[in-house]
């Protein structure tokens, strides 16, 4: 960390236009863009709002952000990232942010999302074991419920303004409109952005925030990766019968959710992507990441392959918190 620290003390580039609130949604490639925010975030001296010590990765998650610690860490500070795991709030966000912050988050679709949290997590041995907690009918009844039942939502603050699991459409509408006011591209305030097209979103980024094409190449972040290191290769996708139980019982908020900014995402993208820019930086981040899978450590710096628990041990050197 400290010879990474001497290396990226004499970056001193342009930061971002904008503040930066990112919410870093679970299972969802997040941690992926967290890695290029980092990066940024170092190569520009940005500010970013760190956790305490009792977590290195969450600012109050699973519980209202910031959380007692930070909140009595950060005081009255304002600064240019927030970028780890928190329950959103737009107004919390914007206070601890500089004027006219943007909002970014990842989604997924909702059911290979689950997928990757139940094989992630492993606190399931199956779909049929997760199938028969669902029957039981009590979904907040499990510790962490919060990783499986409309995790995305959750994430973003549904379940704090009020949501439950069983709403009518209606009603989820009312809270993703007002999540739409928030993260709108069009009106230059935010993006959601569909996993499943990752390198659109960045170029949409770029645009929205001024980023040069060199801050956007990534490796792929914990693919495949289990909480305990071990795989589950064994693990079962979900029959049909399953996955309709699935997206009814533990995805219907997170489903409506996906389709409303899939479908204005890429209403942005028709009207501001480059389909010359995309082809680019899908070919630098192929190289990048063939880079980093040989060990080629000229072409690959260590900072690429860096998770938020590195990048918070050298923001506190970096930040002298």
């Amino acid at each position: 960390l400290t010879a990474t620290l001497m290396q990226v003390k004499k970056i001193n580039a342009k930061k971002p236009a904008r503040s930066i609130g990112f919410v870093k949604t679970h299972k969802t490639g997040s941690s992926t863009l967290a890695n290029i925010f980092h990066r940024l975030a170092v190569k520009t001296n940005s500010s970013v709002a760190l956790p305490g010590c009792s977590d290195p990765v969450c600012l109050g998650w699973p519980d209202s952000f910031p959380g007692e610690e930070q909140e009595a860490l950060w005081h009255s500070q304002r600064f240019d990232m927030i970028l780890n795991h928190a329950v959103f709030n737009a107004a919390k966000f914007a206070a601890y942010l500089k004027p006219k912050p943007y909002f970014v988050t990842v989604i997924r679709d909702p059911e290979a999302r689950l997928q990757s949290a139940l094989r992630y997590f492993q606190e399931f041995s199956s779909n049929d074991d997760f199938v028969a907690w669902l029957d039981e009918g009590n979904l907040t009844g499990h510790p962490h419920w919060y990783r499986y039942v409309n995790a995305i939502a959750y994430d973003l603050g549904y379940y704090e303004a009020g949501g439950t699991a069983d709403a009518d459409s209606e009603s989820v509408k009312t809270w993703i409109m007002c999540l739409d006011e928030v993260f709108n591209y069009k009106r230059d305030k935010g993006l959601v952005m569909p996993l499943e097209w990752f390198d659109q979103g960045l170029i949409l980024l770029r645009r929205a925030l001024g980023l040069d094409e060199n801050d956007l190449p990534y490796i792929i972040m914990k693919e495949g990766a289990t909480i305990s290191g071990y795989s589950r290769e064994a693990w079962k996708e979900p029959t049909d019968t399953q996955s309709e139980k699935l997206r009814a019982k533990a995805s219907g908020v997170d489903s409506q959710l996906y389709k409303h900014f899939n479908a204005t995402f890429w209403d942005a993208w028709h009207a501001a992507g480059s389909d010359a820019e995309l082809a680019q930086l899908t070919s630098t981040s192929a190289a990048l990441q063939d880079a980093c899978e040989s060990q080629d450590g000229l072409s690959c710096p260590i900072e690429c392959s860096m998770d938020s628990v590195a990048f918070t041990s050298l923001l506190r050197l970096k930040q002298g918190k």
